[in-house]
């Protein structure tokens, strides 16, 4: 589990800086051809990261009272 919740959290925070890119290098005009808005993408990539986190902590967790 917590190796799916460190790829999960990799996978936002790739995301979140394509986001911040696509919002802020990429001129409106040919933002209208993207599936998403970059508002919208960075809100889906910021709470995929933060499930990642909440595995993970959730992981340790379960092995400390295993332990």
């Amino acid at each position: 589990m917590k190796r799916v919740s460190g790829v999960i959290m990799a996978i936002g925070a790739a995301n979140i800086i394509l986001s911040l890119i696509q919002g802020f290098a990429i001129p409106e005009e040919l933002q209208a051809d993207f599936a998403t808005p970059a508002k919208d993408y960075f809100l889906i990539s910021a709470v995929m990261f933060l499930a990642g986190l909440r595995m993970n902590q959730n992981a340790r967790k379960v092995e400390e009272e295993l332990r």
